[in-house]
């Protein structure tokens, strides 16, 4: 096994990397794989929609949508969206903008922090 160091270099401010190719992981954190229940809520509706969140980081999830009648945010239009996602396992809910969207999955980013639910008596 080779014990080479690797030396990182800063050349200053004006320093540009290649852009990532068409497709490639943008994302700034690690992703953790999880299953986490969920409910998403949306404003202006009294309705939520069963999920599970089936991959975490620290800045977005992917969520696996539990709708019967399929999922109701599949269209274009949905991206930029934004809803609350309840984890109540976890006691936390944050706010989220839809980045992408499939057949039975979406990809949001977190655009707040986590907040505690608030135990109902």
């Amino acid at each position: 096994m080779s014990s080479e160091r690797v030396r990182v270099i800063h050349t200053g401010e004006n320093t540009r990397l290649p852009p990532l190719p068409e497709g490639a992981d943008r994302r700034t954190s690690l992703r953790r794989t999880v299953k986490i229940p969920g409910l998403i809520a949306t404003a202006g509706t009294a309705s939520h929609v069963a999920c599970t969140v089936v991959d975490q980081s620290f800045g977005g999830a992917r969520i696996l949508i539990q709708a019967k009648s399929g999922n109701p945010f599949t269209s274009s239009s949905s991206i930029g969206k934004r809803f609350t996602l309840a984890m109540r396992l976890d006691r936390v809910e944050l706010d989220c903008e839809i980045v992408w969207v499939d057949i039975d999955q979406l990809g949001v980013k977190f655009i707040s922090l986590a907040r505690t639910i608030k135990r109902r008596h």
